[in-house]
This record gives structure tokens, sequence and C-alpha cells, in this order.
């Protein structure tokens, strides 16, 4: 990574003591390298590329690849499940595992508190679903998402 992505990612960007100052789009990158780095610190995906035209945040893992994106237009986030060559959103997967009781999955990105809502929500359910969908079945699991 370069050193402006970096800094972005790493949150060393847009804080005032320990509150982020600042616009949503510049947060988006920290936020979400924040609240996934549980990926990076317990099962060792590397850390994630961030594509500023695009606005995504990518883990990309040796089973398993999640890319989160933000909407700066409809001012939501995304998060799209790929495995191999299969993906579906994490709201369809959730569909399709039938997590009890049903997770809360925000997506609105209008304020900074919002954006950090919705990514950790995204992220709660990560949490909750990687080790199946880094398992042996996990693409069966999305495609079974898609249906």
């Amino acid at each position: 990574m370069h050193g402006d992505v970096e800094a972005e990612l790493s949150g060393k960007v847009n804080r005032v003591g320990n509150k982020r100052s600042g616009s949503v789009g510049k947060n988006f990158p920290p936020i979400v390298r924040d609240s996934f780095r549980f990926l990076e610190d317990e099962y060792g995906v590397p850390a994630p590329d961030y594509d500023a035209e695009r606005s995504t945040v990518t883990y990309d893992g040796a089973a398993v690849r999640y890319v989160v994106g933000l909407d700066r237009v409809e001012h939501r986030i995304s998060l799209v499940v790929l495995v191999g060559r299969v993906g579906a959103s994490v709201e369809e997967v959730v569909a399709a595992v039938g997590l009890e009781p049903p997770p809360k999955i925000r997506s609105t990105a209008t304020s900074l508190r919002s954006l950090e809502q919705s990514v950790e929500s995204h992220a709660a359910v990560v949490r909750a679903l990687h080790p199946r969908l880094a398992g042996p079945g996990g693409a069966d699991l999305l495609r079974a998402a898609q249906r």
C-alpha cells in the first residue's frame, strides 16, 4: 500500500483527539479497518485494499473476499461476500443461513455516527459467519443465498 492509502486505512487521519472529524467519505476506510480488524487479528486475513475511485475496502482472504462499499450518492454502505466466483450480499447470506435472532443490518451513512453503526453491524455479521464462509461449504452457502 502507498503512504496516503495506508494512512487512510489505519485511521491516522481525520481525528481530533479520540473523535473522528471530517466527511463520511474520508472516514470510511479507517472505520471499516477498525471494525473489521478482527479478520486480520484472528483469521490472518491480509490488510485490506482501498479503492478511492470506487469507494470500496476489500479484504481478500485465502478463502473469502469481502468488499465493503460506500455509495456516496445514496449515503449507504453495502457488503458483498465472494467465495471463488460465487458472490452474494450480506443480507442474502443472512437470510440463507437463518441466523437467530436475525441481526439488524444497518446501511445508512449520512453522518459519521451512522456510518460507524452501519459498518459495525456488517462487521458483527461477518464475525458470526466467517468460519462457515471460509469452511468447505462456503461456496454452497453463497449459492443458496442467491436463490
